[in-house]
């Protein structure tokens, strides 16, 4: 359990312990900078990203957040452990929950 000091309500504001600051700072830190390089190239080069390249980027971002591969299931095992319940029913198990 945490002990808060409560003549000091402000000093939680800095707390690390059980935040999760410190495990996505220097994520955001990388994509800020990014965002810098990206409106300086655009400013002085007139280099950007199309509107169409970007909607293909981002498009293939999201198929890969979605379906990479990892600890988690993935979507078909999630459909087949979804229906394998399903199958074990009677097959007149619908009409007997009618009455």
């Amino acid at each position: 359990m945490i002990l808060y000091d409560f003549s000091q309500p402000l000093s939680t504001l800095w707390w690390m312990h059980g935040s999760v600051v410190p495990s996505v700072l220097w994520v955001s830190l990388i994509c800020g900078l990014n965002g810098v390089i990206g409106v300086f190239f655009k400013d002085e080069y007139n280099l950007y990203v199309t509107d169409t390249s970007h909607s293909m980027i981002g498009t293939a971002v999201a198929l890969v957040l979605v379906f990479k591969c990892g600890a988690r299931p993935t979507f078909e095992e999630r459909t087949f452990s979804g229906h394998a319940p399903l199958g074990r029913l009677p097959p007149d198990a619908a009409r007997r929950s009618e009455g």
